[in-house]
C-alpha cells in the first residue's frame, strides 16, 4: 500500500485497510515516503522519485507482492508507471485510488498517461468518477469503493462482493481486449470467404 505520509484522511484510511487486511490473513507491506508532515508534500525531485521506485522494486521481488495499491495518484503513478514497464511480466497489479485533487488538479500530460498503466482505478464518489473519466480522458470510468459505506453499515469489513468489485473493470478489460484482438482475424477470414 502506498500513500502519502501525514495527518490527511487517505493516509488513515491506508493505514486502516492495511490493518483489515492483514487481520484476514494478508501481509501488508505500507510505503510512505516519509518523513511524516503536516501538511502534504507536492515537490517531487527526481531523485526521491527515483529512490521511492527502486525500493518499491526491491519489496517486489523480495517479498514477492502481487498488488501495490496506491493513495493519491501524484506522484505515485508516474512511478508505478516506470516501475511497470521495468519489471514487465514480473509487475504486480497496480491498483490506484484518486481523491479529490487528482481528478480537480493533474500535473500535466505525461502524469495522466501515466494512469493508463494503472489495471484498477478507483475513487470516492460517483461525482469523482465522471470527472476523472471527463478530466483525465479516461476510457473505463473508476470504480467507485463502497467499503466505506458497508463498513459502517456492517460495524465491520464489508462483504467479498463489495471488497472485490473494483476488480470488475479487469475482467471487462480482458474480454474487450480479446475481442479488439480477434477483429482482424475475423475480418481477414470474411474476406478470404467471399467469391
Amino acid at each position: 500500500m502506498l500513500s502519502h505520509a501525514g495527518p490527511g484522511g487517505s493516509s488513515h484510511v491506508a493505514r486502516d485497510l492495511a490493518a483489515a487486511l492483514e487481520r484476514r490473513g494478508h501481509s501488508v507491506s505500507t510505503v510512505s515516503p516519509g518523513p511524516w508532515r503536516a501538511t502534504l508534500d507536492t515537490s517531487w525531485d527526481p531523485w526521491r522519485l527515483a529512490q521511492l521506485e527502486r525500493r518499491l522494486e526491491g519489496l517486489v521481488r523480495d517479498h514477492g507482492i502481487d498488488v501495490i495499491h496506491y493513495h493519491y495518484a501524484w506522484p505515485f503513478a508516474r512511478v508505478l508507471d516506470r516501475l511497470k514497464r521495468r519489471m514487465k511480466s514480473a509487475a504486480p497489479l497496480i491498483v490506484g485510488t484518486l481523491h479529490g485533487t487528482d481528478v480537480t488538479h493533474p500535473p500535466d500530460k505525461s502524469a495522466i498517461d501515466a494512469l493508463r498503466s494503472t489495471d484498477t482505478l478507483t475513487t470516492v464518489s460517483n461525482a469523482y468518477a465522471d470527472l476523472a473519466r471527463q478530466r483525465l480522458g479516461l476510457t473505463l470510468r473508476p470504480t467507485v469503493i463502497a467499503n466505506f459505506v458497508a463498513m459502517a453499515a456492517s460495524g465491520g469489513m464489508p462483504p467479498p462482493w463489495v471488497t472485490y468489485s473494483p476488480l470488475l473493470p479487469l475482467a471487462l478489460l480482458l474480454f474487450t481486449g480479446l475481442y479488439m484482438f480477434v477483429l482482424p482475424y475475423a475480418a481477414r477470414w470474411r474476406r478470404g470467404r467471399r467469391p
